[in-house]
């Protein structure tokens, strides 16, 4: 029996499907399947400036561990993060202190889209939808 754990601690069904399928009588061989299932970065006060000037357009996800939609809506963010060719990350009020001020933040989750370091567009509530649609519009 394989068990794989994913970034929030809890068992990932559709690794351990393809870890045992992998690992089968009929898989030529073993294999060790290693990944990092979220490609959502957990930012800093300190890392966040790198992040913004680490690519051309990134997403930022302004979030707070006290929230219930932000908590309810991070493992379908952190699905999207794992097909986005946009890079994401995620970074809570309680890590930024006072500096939240500074990015114009009044609700949480906020979503902030950022073309070489400025923003560019947001969308303000756990609204997914409007972050995919987000990320499509700015991605072509």
């Amino acid at each position: 029996v394989h068990t794989i754990i994913n970034d929030e601690g809890v068992e990932d069904p559709t690794v351990h499907t393809l870890v045992g399928l992998l690992n089968s009588p009929f898989a030529s061989g073993p294999c060790l399947v290693q990944s990092n299932m979220s490609k959502l970065q957990e930012l800093t006060d300190e890392s966040l400036g790198d992040f913004l000037s680490a690519a051309p357009l990134v997403l930022v996800t302004f979030s707070a561990h006290w929230c219930g939609p932000c908590r309810a809506s991070k493992p379908r963010l952190q699905k999207i993060a794992t097909t986005s060719k946009i890079p994401m990350g995620i970074v809570y009020e309680d890590d930024l202190g006072e500096g939240i001020h500074y990015f114009n933040i009044k609700a949480f989750p906020t979503y902030v889209l950022y073309r070489d370091g400025q923003e560019v567009d947001r969308v303000e509530g756990a609204d997914l939808e409007a972050v995919v649609a987000l990320l499509a519009k700015h991605s072509t």
